[in-house]
């Protein structure tokens, strides 16, 4: 038997006499976290599925393991909604919107900006509200604005603008939402690119 079969036999031997004697505690078994998903619409919410769905039972729940972290998100309509059943699937570790930015890629003058405003206006008001509810109070809000057409500059600050959200710098950094210091943060991201979601969900793994 070579070093590494060995090895490997024995972190197996391992994890299942902890499982066996311990009431199921296993050191090797990922992390595990509920995420509230919000999707602007079906594209973004079908792009997770496609991206993420390692388990599911639903296109409303399922679950994947990215890096260490075991995630269940929980697709489960709207900020109103959310507010009423999450209670029913637990503690919500984290907020995840995804929202449909082409209308920022097709609008590149300053006189669309008011009809980008009013196209915003859905996913603003709703994080306005998730992030005044006390249920929400100490979750991070990873907040992912995905393109399904060819974009060449990333305009991250201005999908922060309609949104009234705080500028930031680089999407490693900590944004502060409020004055409890909550975790924020946008991200840009290539419908399909899953590397792009990867940088999204490295940075929430910081905080949960």
């Amino acid at each position: 038997m070579s070093l590494l079969s060995w090895v490997l036999a024995v972190l197996n031997w391992l994890s299942n006499f902890l499982i066996n004697q311990h009431g199921g505690f296993n050191p090797f078994r990922p992390k595990e976290v509920n995420i509230l998903l919000l999707c602007q619409d079906m594209a973004c919410q079908a792009q997770m599925v496609l991206l993420f769905g390692d388990e599911w039972a639903s296109m409303n729940s399922w679950v994947s393991i990215i890096g260490n972290i075991k995630y269940k998100f929980f697709c489960i309509g709207g900020p109103q909604i959310a507010r009423r059943v999450w209670r029913d699937y637990g503690k919500m570790d984290a907020v995840v919107y995804i929202v449909n930015a082409d209308a920022i890629i097709r609008g590149r003058t300053e006189e669309l900006n008011a009809e980008l405003r009013e196209q915003f206006a859905g996913p603003r008001e709703d994080l306005i509200d998730l992030r005044s509810d006390e249920a929400f109070a100490e979750a991070p809000f990873l907040i992912f604005g995905v393109t399904f057409l060819e974009a060449f500059l990333n305009p991250r600050e201005k999908l922060r603008y309609f949104l009234e959200l705080p500028s930031g710098e680089a999407s490693v950094t900590k944004e502060l939402a409020d004055a409890n210091d909550r975790p924020l943060e946008v991200f840009w991201a290539k419908a399909g690119n899953k590397m792009q979601y990867l940088d999204g969900f490295k940075w929430l793994s910081q905080y949960i």
